[in-house]
């Protein structure tokens, strides 16, 4: 089932979650039997995906492969709110209303915050992004490569709704400074949006909509939306027609489970009621939102008009959005992780069968993938072989040109998954240059092949 949402004028082009490009699918990450209730994820600087089950364990997906719990050192009591940022910093926040902290990807834990009042817990966390370089033209098309984490806030609120204060750390938890005093309305919810070394810091309130753009220190109310906002979610976006104009897109709902979208801060949103929304989300690189309401996940375009749904496994209890990706076409690819009463899973794209001269295909059960893509130093390319019994497998690299570049894998394998790592040199060991290079899987006769964008 697909459903459009519109949000303003009939404009931009639907969404299609069949797409001619492949089909999309749930992947198993694993955690089954567990309940998830928070997860977290540093998206720019491709950290490790961390989760929370059942509100008391927190475990880590090591090397892509295997779950590690690393709860171990952290109090009893249930876990509210979790947070990474960089490649080995994580934020744990607790009912009690404190704060712990790990600089080794949960190996050691020490308490850097806690609220001074009772009944009060960590909601959640925000992380606001320093873009270095924050766009790069590569053939006609735009890109947002990578940012340096600088900021943390936490929110703390009581379960009754009546207290809801924002503390900021601009040391990653060393100090931290209360930044919603002179807020009246108690904080519902938070979001941070950095573009060009402009930061903005959005609260919303049942009072509505407040934005800060000092940190703090002042605070503005949003004109042309209604009160009580509820939910908040931002991403860096790239627009549809203005795709060497990145911007930032601001995603909210209210008290009636409207949804409103803002692009590049205009006092003008527009909205659509979706009923029964539960959790909101947005990718951070390319601004795709996902809303969980009526047991499906709407996925919609960055700032634009339609949405597609797609069915999760299992009922959702959180969701996380990755950095999306602009590659060649429109649309561009979300990136999608989702916490379920039974595990976590991924969405995928599976590409279309690839016709070989023989006039054989891969089946669809197979796929061939890559992350990050675009990548500055080594990627991991990620595929899985559907055939029956051992079969003949040769993944290699070419240029745009139909040369080999290096061979990754030439042998016989089983059925299932794996991984290899390409570090951006041929078969002499040296480093090839900037551009896009074709990744190829070939099963038999049959091939599959992916677009690969090396940027340095």
């Amino acid at each position: 089932m697909r459903r459009r949402v519109l949000f303003g004028a009939c404009l931009g082009v639907m969404f299609n979650l069949s797409s001619a490009a492949g089909s999309w699918h749930w992947e198993s990450l694993g955690l089954s039997d567990k309940k998830i209730t928070a997860m977290a994820k540093d998206v720019f600087n491709n950290s490790p995906l961390y989760a929370v089950t059942d509100s008391t364990k927190v475990y880590r997906w090591q090397d892509d492969k295997e779950w590690v719990r690393i709860d171990r050192g952290l109090p009893e009591g249930r876990i509210s709110a979790l947070e990474a940022v960089g490649d080995s910093l994580v934020f744990v926040g607790m009912d009690s209303g404190r704060v712990f902290r790990s600089r080794d990807m949960g190996s050691s834990w020490e308490e850097v915050l806690k609220c001074p009042l009772d009944e009060v817990k960590v909601k959640d966390f925000a992380t606001s992004t320093a873009w270095v370089d924050v766009i790069e033209t590569i053939s006609q098309r735009v890109y947002p490569l990578f940012g340096i984490r600088r900021r943390v806030y936490v929110l703390f609120a009581d379960k009754q709704g009546g207290f809801g204060e924002v503390f900021m750390s601009e040391d990653l938890g060393e100090h931290w400074y209360e930044i919603t005093n002179s807020l009246e309305p108690p904080a519902v919810c938070i979001e941070v949006v950095s573009l060009q070394d402009v930061e903005k810091v959005f609260i919303g309130t049942m009072g509505g909509l407040y934005i800060s753009q000092d940190f703090g220190n002042s605070w503005q109310k949003i004109k042309n939306f209604p009160k009580g906002c509820t939910r908040l979610a931002t991403g860096i976006g790239l627009s549809q027609y203005y795709l060497a104009f990145p911007g930032y897109i601001i995603y909210a709902t209210d008290e009636e489970d409207s949804l409103f979208v803002s692009w590049n801060g205009r006092q003008r949103w527009m909205f659509e009621r979706i009923s029964g929304i539960r959790l909101l989300a947005a990718d951070k690189g390319i601004g795709f939102a996902y809303a969980y309401a009526e047991e499906q996940i709407f996925l919609g375009l960055p700032g634009e008009l339609y949405y597609g749904s797609i069915k999760p496994p299992s009922p959702v209890s959180s969701l996380l959005g990755g950095r999306g990706m602009v590659v060649f076409e429109y649309p561009p690819i979300p990136e999608l992780w989702i916490g379920t009463d039974n595990g976590i899973f991924k969405l995928i794209l599976i590409p279309e069968h690839v016709e070989s001269s023989k006039g054989n295909s891969i089946p669809l059960e197979a796929y061939l993938d890559n992350y990050p893509n675009p990548f500055n130093i080594s990627t991991i390319i990620k595929y899985r072989i559907s055939g029956k019994g051992r079969n003949r497998v040769k993944l290699s690299v070419y240029d745009l040109l139909g040369r080999e570049v290096k061979v990754l894998v030439d042998g016989v394998q089983d059925e299932g998954e794996y991984s290899v790592e390409w570090d951006g040199r041929d078969e002499r060991g040296f480093e090839v240059s900037s551009g896009v290079y074709i990744c190829q899987l070939q099963e038999g006769s049959a091939k599959l092949v992916r677009k690969m964008v090396l940027v340095k």
